[in-house]
């Protein structure tokens, strides 16, 4: 497993605006299942190696349920202006066919 922290910021943006209708509102996921998801992310992405958005959802899937595609997205893009993760490169593949990027864990320099 990792040795990144993975609670140690505090999350100040969320999904929804102020200006988003009460709908959006209530469609923000609470803290506590988002910090969730990410380490449930980060572990996929410490146990598996460099995967594609379409990867962690298919190993996040299998271990822990279902999940939303665009949930797996939106935690991989906070994980990564967080500085846990990194875009490797685009040497992966969608389902379709289409190149990817692919996701790795970003390892502290020795």
């Amino acid at each position: 497993m990792t040795a990144t922290p993975i609670f140690d910021q505090a999350h100040t943006a969320w999904p929804a605006r102020d200006k988003d209708p009460a709908t959006s509102h209530d469609a923000v996921p609470d803290k506590p299942t988002v910090a969730l998801v990410q380490a449930r992310v980060l572990a996929i992405l410490d146990a598996h190696g460099p995967c594609t958005h379409d990867e962690i959802h298919d190993y996040y899937t299998l271990r822990h349920g279902r999940v939303s595609e665009q949930n797996i997205r939106s935690r991989t893009s906070e994980s990564h202006k967080s500085w846990r993760v990194i875009a490797l490169d685009r040497e992966g593949r969608t389902f379709s066919g289409r190149r990817a990027v692919r996701w790795a864990v970003r390892r502290a320099r020795p």
